[in-house]
């Protein structure tokens, strides 16, 4: 069985000229087979170790360090300050991916770019997002021949149950299951208590949000939210990040992935990873390993 975990990061407030607000909307789900959960909890909990141990409890109990989250949006910033805490953050960031390597866990998703001063609506791009990645997620499923369920990180009730009800009346419309791999309608889960939805928060935050703001939007938009220094999280972990992705060919075309939807620049979803190509043999020098 395959679990697909999904977290959002940005919010859907009005792009104002002239303000600092985020110009990313993103829905990013990873993708990971049941099997090898165990797994990737304790490797996550040893990477929390290894790069937060002060920010660690220092219980008894080892698992109790689930229950705190180095949230993504708390990775970029320490991108955008002091050299120390850039490479800190990349080594951890650069970590993750290596985990998710490791396991052969897959990414797909949604990224909005926002339009400056048009309002958006949030709930209907809210519920396409997730139908999308349902939709992705069948695919992969039918792929691999296997069965799974869908979890999301609870945000607010009233929105999860419209969400949820659009993928119900998909699964229960008269012509046919669109999703009949995947055995019930999302959950919503506490982050905390996940490793899996705090990996998608890592990956959404810390990489795709980042990424997506300077590929899209530095040419009109100022500010921290697309910071010169997130070129850094490009260049270090955009070929992983891009190699990470499931796709599939279908007359002609490739679907599925990372897609980008930008009515300002109109720029394809393969722009996210325009500085990762040309920065691939620095990648590939980089050293890997939780040690290091």
């Amino acid at each position: 069985m395959l679990i697909a975990y999904v977290d959002d990061a940005g919010d859907v407030q009005t792009l104002k000229s002239g303000s600092n607000i985020q110009p990313i909307l993103a829905f990013v789900c990873v993708i990971v087979d049941q099997s090898k959960l165990a797994k990737l909890t304790e490797d996550f909990l040893t990477l929390k170790e290894h790069h937060f141990r002060g920010r660690l409890t220092t219980g008894p109990h080892r698992l109790g360090n689930i229950l705190t989250e180095i949230k993504g949006a708390e990775l970029r910033t320490m991108v955008r300050e002091s050299s120390r805490k850039r490479r800190s953050a990349l080594l951890y960031l650069r970590d993750i991916m290596n985990m998710l390597e490791g396991i052969d866990a897959r990414v797909i998703g949604r990224v909005w770019v926002k339009v400056p001063d048009e309002p958006l609506d949030g709930l209907a791009m809210n519920t396409y997002s997730i139908q999308w990645i349902c939709e992705m997620f069948q695919r992969y499923l039918e792929k691999k021949g296997e069965r799974g369920i869908v979890v999301i990180d609870s945000n607010n009730p009233g929105v999860n149950a419209r969400v949820s009800h659009s993928i119900f009346t998909q699964k229960f419309q008269y012509s046919g299951d669109c999703y009949d791999r995947i055995l019930d309608m999302p959950t919503f889960g506490g982050s905390q208590n996940h490793a899996g939805l705090q990996i998608a928060d890592t990956v959404a935050s810390g990489i795709v949000v980042p990424m997506a703001g300077r590929s899209y939007c530095a040419d009109h938009v100022e500010g921290s939210h697309v910071h010169e220094s997130y070129d850094k999280i490009s260049d270090w972990l955009g070929e992983t990040l891009r190699h990470r992705q499931y796709r599939y060919r279908e007359e002609g075309s490739w679907n599925g992935g990372l897609v980008v939807s930008d009515p300002v620049g109109r720029k394809h979803s393969g722009h996210l990873f325009k500085r990762s190509v040309a920065a691939a043999p620095t990648i590939a020098s980089l050293a890997t390993g939780f040690g290091r």
